[in-house]
C-alpha cells in the first residue's frame, strides 16, 4: 500500500487538492483572497512533493511506471501551475467561481500525469 501512495505521490496530491476545492464549494465557500491563498499554499506543497523522492518502480503489474526522469516532468508541470495561479492572481480574484477554475486545471494537470 505505501508503494503505491509513494509512487503515485504527485497524483494523490493533485487528486487531495480538487477534493478539498470541492468541500469548499459544496460547503458555505470562501473569499476569493482568502481561497487563492489557500490553493496557492497548496500547489507549493504539490511542487515540493512533486520534485522530492522521487524512486524507479513499477504497480499495477507494470502498467505505471515511474522514475527519477519522470517525477522531474512532473515537477515542472506542477510548477508550471503554480506560476499560472501566481501570475493571473488578480484575474483569478475577480472570478465568481474561482474554484472550477483551479478544478478544471488540476484535473488536466492529472491527465498530463498519467
Amino acid at each position: 500500500m505505501f508503494e503505491y501512495l509513494h509512487l503515485m505521490k504527485s497524483e494523490a496530491m493533485v487528486l487531495l487538492i480538487i477534493f478539498i476545492l470541492l468541500f469548499i464549494k459544496l460547503g458555505k465557500g470562501l473569499p476569493n483572497d482568502t481561497l487563492l491563498s489557500i490553493v496557492q499554499l497548496l500547489l507549493l506543497a504539490n511542487v515540493v512533493v512533486s520534485f522530492g523522492f522521487n524512486d524507479t518502480g513499477r504497480i499495477f503489474n507494470g502498467m505505471f511506471f515511474h522514475n527519477t526522469l519522470i517525477g522531474f516532468q512532473k515537477g515542472i508541470l506542477s510548477l508550471a501551475v503554480y506560476i499560472i495561479s501566481l501570475v493571473c492572481a488578480d484575474w483569478l480574484k475577480q472570478q465568481e467561481h474561482m474554484p472550477e477554475v483551479f478544478v478544471l486545471m488540476l484535473s488536466a494537470l492529472s491527465g498530463m500525469f498519467l
